[in-house]
C-alpha cells in the first residue's frame, strides 16, 4: 500500500514539474513570434496573438496590401485565380471572416516577399522583459538589426489569456 502512494505521489510531481517545463514565457513567444513572420504564413504569425489584435493585424495588412500597387495587382490576381471576389480586397469589411483570413493571407505572404526583399532579415534580440499585473501581463523590449546597419527598438505587449501567453501590443 505504501509503494502505490509513493508511486502515485511521485506521478502527481513528476507531471506538475514537467507541465511547467513546457510553459511558455513572453519572451519564448516573442521570440517564436518573430521566427515565424519569416515564414510568411498568416496563420502561423496569428496563433502569437489576442483574438483583438489578431483582427487589427489582419486589416492592417490588408490596408498596406491596397496600398502598395504592385501587391496589390499581384494580389487581386491570385484572388482571382482563388475564386475570390476582387473586390474584398478594396471593401474588406463588407466580406465574411473566412475571406477576410484568405486575404489578409495573401497580402501577408506578399507583403513580407517584399519587405525581405527590400529590407532582408531583421536580426532582433530580447533587451530584457517584465511580467506584471500578478503574472498576467508582460512587456518585452527588442532590439532590431537590419541589413544596412540601422537599430530600432520596440516594446512588445503580452497577456496571459487562458494560461497562453499572446501578444496584444506592439506588433512588428
Amino acid at each position: 500500500m505504501k509503494n502505490k502512494l509513493k508511486i502515485a505521489i511521485l506521478g502527481i510531481v513528476s507531471s506538475i514539474l514537467l507541465s511547467a517545463c513546457f510553459e511558455s514565457s513572453p519572451e519564448s513567444v516573442v521570440e517564436d513570434y518573430l521566427e515565424s513572420l519569416y515564414s510568411k504564413s498568416f496563420d502561423e504569425v496569428s496563433n502569437f496573438l489576442s483574438f483583438k489584435e489578431r483582427d487589427s493585424f489582419a486589416y492592417s495588412v490588408t490596408r498596406n496590401c491596397r496600398r502598395t500597387k504592385d501587391v496589390k495587382s499581384e494580389v487581386i490576381s491570385l484572388l482571382k485565380e482563388s475564386k475570390i471576389d476582387s473586390n474584398a480586397l478594396t471593401e474588406y469589411d463588407q466580406f465574411s471572416s473566412e475571406i477576410q483570413n484568405k486575404v489578409a493571407s495573401i497580402c501577408f505572404e506578399k507583403m513580407m516577399v517584399k519587405s525581405l526583399k527590400e529590407r532582408g532579415e531583421i536580426k532582433t534580440k530580447i533587451i530584457n522583459s517584465e511580467i506584471y499585473k500578478e503574472g498576467k501581463k508582460a512587456k518585452v523590449k527588442i532590439e532590431g538589426l537590419s541589413k544596412d546597419g540601422r537599430a530600432h527598438r520596440e516594446q512588445i505587449r503580452l497577456e496571459k489569456i487562458d494560461g497562453e501567453w499572446k501578444i496584444t501590443r506592439g506588433l512588428i
